[in-house]
């Protein structure tokens, strides 16, 4: 599991180690919600072709942790 997430870096979903992410930036989510409110999340692009449902993606930063991998 990652303990850290590198601006730059990439990465792959633990559902397909064959597309690939790179991660843009690390921000925060600020929304009306205390339970999610100024949350740190990761930016990311996909990096394959078939980006259907979209290229850029946004989520919390401690899921990314848990379903991501660095390429090497």
């Amino acid at each position: 599991m990652l303990t850290k997430v590198e601006i730059g870096k990439k990465y792959f979903h633990y559902k397909d180690k064959t597309k690939f992410y790179e991660v843009l930036e690390v921000g925060k989510l600020q929304i009306n919600d205390e339970r999610y409110d100024l949350v740190e999340v990761v930016i990311y692009k996909a990096l394959y072709e078939d980006a259907s449902l979209g290229k850029i993606w946004v989520r919390p930063i401690s899921e990314f942790l848990e379903k991501f991998s660095e390429v090497e």
